[in-house]
């Protein structure tokens, strides 16, 4: 058996979903149930994003730390200047999905 809820929402945000269902042609409760299937659809796209994003981070600091070693040994100053940008991007990424993983 289904539980039951009671909601309170605002007249305008009321009216727009019974507009919905009798657009859709079906009922108030069945349409609030499908928009929370659609914005749970959402949010687990937006966390698959997210983890490709990492992936894709990933690869570009491997590709960095791979160049860095076929750098020569004469092209000492260059290599530390290339380390410290990923040293501070790595930091910039982590932040950022930091803030992703926890929007609140």
């Amino acid at each position: 058996m289904a539980n039951s809820f009671h909601v309170s929402l605002p007249t305008a945000e009321a009216r727009l979903i019974e507009e919905a269902a009798r657009y859709a042609g079906t009922t108030v409760p069945q349409v609030i149930r499908t928009r929370l299937r659609e914005w749970e659809d959402l949010r687990q796209f937006q966390i698959a994003i997210a983890h490709l994003e990492n992936q894709l981070d990933a690869m570009h600091f491997l590709l960095e730390l791979i160049a860095i070693d076929a750098a020569s040994e004469k092209d000492k100053l260059e290599r530390q200047a290339m380390i410290d940008r990923i040293n501070q991007r790595l930091a910039q990424t982590i932040h950022s999905r930091k803030s992703i993983s926890n929007p609140c």
